[in-house]
Formats: C-alpha cells, structure tokens, sequence
C-alpha cells in the first residue's frame, strides 16, 4: 500500500508497536537529561576554565583524566556486569542473587577506587613541588566519588529508572560545580588552583551520590546490608574480567590519552587537548541516550532468543543517533574556533583539534551499539582483543605523534584509533552475535 492511505496505516502501526513506544518514551527522557547533561558538562568545563589559568587548567585536566582512568580500574567490570545480571535476576524475581551481585558491585568498587585513589594521593609525596602533592591528592578523592557515582548509576539503570539513574550525576552535580565555581570564574574571588577545582568536582559529586542513594529501596544503605544475598562468584568473576578490560581499553583511552600528553607536552598545551576533548564529548550523546535505553531491553529480548526484536532495536537506535550525530558534527565544524574561544582567547587557534577529535565520535556513532552487543551477547572477550590491539597501539603513537606535530597529531592518533577499532568491531559483530548496528554497510546480517 502507497500513498497517503499507506503512510496512515503505517503510522497507526507504529503508533501501536509497543517496542517502538518504549524505546521513544525511554530514549526521549534519556536524550533530554543526556542533552542538558551535555550542555551543563561544557558549561561545568568552561566555568572551571574561567576560574583558573591556563596552566592550572592543564593540571586539573591532566588531574581529573587520571582519576577516571582510576575510577575505571578500580571498579574492575563492576559496572557493566551489574547491567548484564541484574535486569535478567529481576526478570525472573531471583531477588537473593540481584542483592548478592549488588552487593558485591559496590564492596569491589569502594575497594578497588579507594586504594587506587589513595595510591594517587600517596604518589604525591614523592613529588618536590608542594603543589602538586596537593592536586593528586585531590586526585585521589575524586577516584573514588567518580568509582561510586558511576557504578550507582549503573545499577539504577538496570532497574529501568532512567531520571533517577541519571539525573543527579548529569545535572545536579555539575550545576553544584557551577555554582561552587562561579564567583572565580567571573572575577568575584581569587582564581582556583587545579587542587582546589579537584576539591570542588569530587566533593560536590560525593554529596549528590549520596543523597541519590536514598531515593531508591535497592542503593539505601540498609537494604544494601540486610537483605537476604546469593552469590555467583564465579561467573561474576569470569565475566567481569572481559568487561573490566574493555572498559579500561576503551572508555579510558580518550582519559588516558590526556594523562599521557601530561608527561610530554606543556600544561597550557594539554588544556587546549583537554578542552577540545570534552567538546568533542557532545558527540557521542545520542549514542550514549540510545544505549541508555536500548541494554536492558536488548539483554532481554537476545537473551530470550528473540533476535528479531533485537535486531529492529539496533536499527532504530543506530538510525536516530547518527542523524543527530551528524548535525552536531556539522555545527563544530561550523563553530570551531568559536567553541574553543569561550575556554580562553588561547583556545581559539587549536580549533582543529576539535574537529579531528569529532570526526572520531562521528564514526562511532555510525557504528551504532556494536560495543553494547558484544557486552550483552556475551563476547566481551572477543570485544576486548579488538579494542586492546587498536587502543594499545593508539596510545603506543601518541607520544611520538605529539612530540612530532603537538596536540594535533595526538588528535588525529585518537580518531584514527577509533574508526579503526569500530570497523574491526562491526566485523567480528558479524562472525558472532549477527545483530548489524550499523549504517556503516559493515558486518550487515539482517
């Protein structure tokens, strides 16, 4: 049927598909908070900029990458395992092994954070400048306030609670930062030094997770500690490790990338990476309010067999990410310069970076969830061989690649790394799962 009496029956179709409905009510409420999360992180960023000098900026920078490159270490898998178990154990009210793998998340990840975070605040005791004992100090706390914001989020993502999962962490902390931050920023009060800014970040972080604990029964500390537990240990173990390491290799990459620059490049050359770096994070927002939404419905519907289901999720998802990947590329390209002025009049010629930084978002984005899959389906292993190889080899040229056209070819290196890694991705996809995610004409099975 064509023409108008086809287009009707079409829209009563989709008015009426009820996977449809969810996937837009969920994504719309994800998308929203994701695109004033997006818009509060750049303002939270241009604050912190405003509120220190160039070169305390670069320390914050260099700061605050090594404290997420912890917090993903320390959290050893923690993260995605609980998206994976916990909608399957709530799906079938095994209520003692969904408190056990809880449970278990949140004794790993204060463990592993707080050692790590100490061991960054430790380190600095060996450094002869004072200063910068102070800011790995720092460094140190924000470890372990991004380790349990995070993993929190995490399990309140698997109960399906979209703004209660997301919102405290996207909006409420970065409007404290903002708030705490202003008065330096707009000349009020003596500027920050990158200690300070670190202070502010993890200490306005630490007090949102908490309060954020206690609006849901399964994160109240109580719960946490007297409800009935079984453990999996073993399984948990085994697939922890996969999606511990893929999580380090590629989440922390774009992080560690940054940590590295430190060590070679000067603290004014790091900032203006820094910026361009978190500017560039703007594209990787529909991907990730899509993916929000689509784990727990794909780890139910893959898991029940039903790949039909699954396969029309990734096509929905990756269609309208990249759509609006797309006009947010071709707007930085447009407003470069602009975007990278508004940290500091310095900023404004590295506006290249930003642009090579964005190309490498754009191609994940039309990749569309191909890292998801691999989680959910269960080859997490094979997911973490293809982002090690490509990720280790990244930051293995980094260095050579700065010192030899500064941070512009450290930028081109990061997003060469990325379009590599998503097409060997969309291959392997291919070969195991068979659920195509993208709109790349790569590893197509369906």
């Amino acid at each position: 049927m064509t023409g108008p009496a086809g287009m009707r029956a079409r829209m009563t179709r989709m008015a009426n598909d009820e996977t449809l409905l969810r996937l837009a009510r969920g994504g719309a409420a994800a998308l929203i908070i994701k695109i004033a999360a997006a818009g509060l992180s750049f303002l939270m960023f241009l604050t912190l900029a405003r509120a220190m000098s160039p070169a305390d900026f670069g320390r914050f920078g260099f700061a605050f990458s090594l404290a997420t490159v912890l917090a993903v270490l320390g959290s050893f898998g923690q993260r995605m395992l609980v998206l994976r178990f916990a909608p399957v154990y709530a799906e079938a009210e095994d209520h003692a092994r969904l408190a056990g793998i809880l449970r278990a998340g949140y004794v790993t990840v204060f463990t592993g954070c707080g050692l790590l975070g100490a061991g960054a605040a430790v380190s600095g005791l060996f450094w002869p400048d004072p200063e910068n004992r102070a800011w790995l100090a720092a460094a140190g706390a924000l470890t372990l306030a991004l380790g349990w914001a995070e993993y929190q989020a995490h399990v309140l993502r698997a109960f399906g609670g979209m703004t209660l999962a997301l919102a405290p962490r996207d909006i409420f902390w970065r409007l404290g930062v903002i708030a705490a931050a202003s008065g330096a920023a707009l000349g009020l009060t003596p500027l920050l030094d990158a200690a300070s800014g670190l202070w502010i970040t993890g200490g306005v972080l630490a007090a949102v997770t908490l309060t954020q604990a206690g609006f849901h029964p399964a994160t109240r500390p109580a719960a946490l500690l007297k409800r009935p537990a079984a453990y999996e240990a073993a399984e948990w173990r085994r697939a922890s490790l996969g999606l511990w390491g893929a999580s380090v290799v590629n989440f922390g990459t774009p992080y560690f990338s940054v940590v590295l620059l430190g060590l070679a490049l000067s603290p004014s050359a790091v900032a203006a990476y820094f910026t361009a770096l978190k500017i560039a994070t703007l594209l990787g927002l529909a991907l990730m309010a899509s993916s929000l939404v689509a784990g727990p419905m794909l780890t139910r519907h893959f898991h029940a067999g039903r790949l039909d289901q699954a396969r029309r999720i990734a096509r929905l998802t990756v269609s309208a990410s990249a759509a609006l990947t797309g006009a947010l590329f071709i707007a930085i390209i447009l407003f470069a310069a602009p975007l990278m002025g508004l940290f500091g009049d310095a900023f404004r010629a590295e506006a290249p970076l930003l642009i090579v930084l964005s190309a490498g978002y754009l191609v994940s984005a039309l990749s569309g969830i191909n890292v998801l899959m691999m989680e959910i389906s269960g080859h997490e292993r094979t997911y973490l061989k293809v982002i090690a190889v490509t990720n280790a080899a990244t930051l293995a040229a980094l260095i050579p690649a700065a010192l030899w056209a500064g941070p512009l070819g450290a930028a081109a290196t990061v997003s060469l790394g990325a379009v590599v890694w998503n097409i060997w991705l969309l291959m392997e996809g291919a070969r195991t799962h068979r659920v195509a995610t993208s709109l790349l004409g790569l590893g197509r099975t369906s």
